[in-house]
């Protein structure tokens, strides 16, 4: 009798830790940022493009960029931002502008990740133009 004891907690246990890995890797469907997170996060973007300053409109790109990482998070999951927007292809309704985001990654990649890798205004003012397609698409 004390074997079958043993292999009914062995089996209430991995249960039990399987249940609780999936409620820890679970994400939010179709959730969203806070509306005035998300205000004050394009208010200072907007600011940065102009100043007409191309130290400013890189690091416009870059805050546009982890402002669509905020609110691709609380919908799907990924290590980083590239994985996120592959498992959220299927939220884009419109491929356009799930390229856009792509694009606007892209460069965001090439201004962090390479040395003097340059941006003019046009190309930055671009990009931010693409994310905000994107977060209108997403609900915002």
């Amino acid at each position: 009798m004390n074997i079958y004891v043993a292999i009914i907690l062995v089996i209430a246990f991995v249960l039990a830790g399987m249940s609780l890995m999936m409620l820890a890797t679970k994400k939010k469907t179709g959730g969203l940022i806070d509306r005035n997170k998300y205000e004050r996060a394009i208010k200072h973007i907007d600011g940065l493009l102009r100043a007409n300053d191309v130290v400013k409109a890189r690091q416009a790109v870059i805050e546009a960029d982890k402002l669509l990482d905020a609110i691709l998070k609380v919908r799907v999951g990924g290590g980083n931002l590239g994985a996120r927007l592959r498992n959220a292809k299927n939220i884009f309704s419109n491929s356009g502008i799930y390229n856009k985001a792509w694009e606007a990654h892209k460069l965001r990649n090439h201004l962090v990740h390479e040395i003097d890798y340059g941006v003019s205004d046009n190309s930055a003012k671009k990009a931010v133009a693409d994310f905000k397609k994107v977060f209108k698409h997403l609900g915002y």
